[in-house]
């Protein structure tokens, strides 16, 4: 954990000296220095947002009576907040499950369309959007979307948006943009017939909720209990364990149109009833003035 950084000695110290000034003091991401070593010292003051995922970290056996130390919880997903229960030694201490807010989502404009296809991208695609990389299920997703290449299903290309970290397959349904400006992502979104979402570790995936803000359905690893676990609640997608699964997932989204577009359609109400930024305020805002008064 000192290791993983970032090393910040000055904020530790002001923690000491000045920490019992403030109502509440809040700590993102356990897995930090800050969090880690700061969170300690304004323990009865301290509101974690852990955002754990079912990755090595996690089950470090330091972390068993860290994760009963803080006055509050904030948690993204009640599978984060089941997994990090799992990992304390002793009952955790008061919580909230919060999520992220998004605001609603514009309509893609024509125009910005027509720049997708002067970039190579051609419809309808399915789209993968972030970090090209292992962590991230990336491996799985190459082998899985090849075998459904390879058995002959309907043409539906892979986009990927977003900094490469390992190779992309030289493939001429596989189409790398690298990163994009804000712009065309949220073309890339509103404009997909599905987003994949392979990654095995999340505590929230927030390009899914952005998905559904647009009406796109998803394709997520079900071995992942967060991503399954968001999909069973939205009913905005299907989800998938090994590639036989993937294929006809795949296959389903991409021959019929109506049933991605009511899951889409599913998807965005349940971002409407969970998400938006009143509904996340109304539910953290009490939470905090709990926490502080305690």
């Amino acid at each position: 954990l000192e290791e993983n950084g970032p090393t910040t000695p000055a904020l530790l110290e002001h923690l000491r000296t000045e920490g019992a000034s403030y109502d509440l003091v809040l700590f993102w991401s356990y897995r930090y220095y800050p969090s880690f070593f700061g969170l300690p010292i304004v323990r009865d003051r301290a509101v974690l947002v852990p955002t754990a995922e079912e990755d090595p970290t996690v089950w470090l056996d330091v972390l068993g009576d860290f994760f009963t130390l803080p006055a509050g919880y904030l948690f993204l997903t009640e599978e984060e907040r089941h997994l990090v229960a799992s990992r304390a030694n002793g009952p955790l201490p008061p919580s909230c499950v919060i999520g992220s807010g998004l605001a609603p989502a514009d309509l893609p404009h024509p125009e910005r369309r027509g720049e997708l296809v002067d970039m190579g991208v051609t419809f309808p695609y399915a789209l993968y959007l972030g970090r090209v990389e292992r962590n991230k299920g990336c491996d799985t997703l190459f082998r899985h979307y090849l075998q459904y290449v390879a058995r002959g299903r309907p043409t539906l290309p892979l986009v990927l948006a977003g900094p490469e970290f390992m190779e992309v397959p030289s493939h001429p349904q596989i189409r790398p943009l690298g990163f994009v400006p804000e712009h065309l992502r949220e073309t890339l979104l509103g404009s997909a017939r599905t987003l994949i979402m392979p990654s095995p570790y999340e505590s929230l995936s927030l390009v899914l909720l952005e998905a559904w803000n647009h009406g796109v359905p998803a394709l997520v690893n079900g071995g992942c209990k967060v991503l399954k676990g968001q999909a069973l609640r939205a009913n905005g997608g299907l989800y998938y364990h090994h590639a036989n699964e993937f294929v006809e997932g795949l296959t389903l989204l991409a021959t019929d149109e109506a049933l991605a577009l009511r899951l889409g359609a599913q998807g965005r109400t349940h971002v409407e009833a969970w998400y938006r930024w009143p509904r996340v305020m109304a539910t953290l805002e009490p939470f905090l003035r709990q926490v502080a008064g305690a």
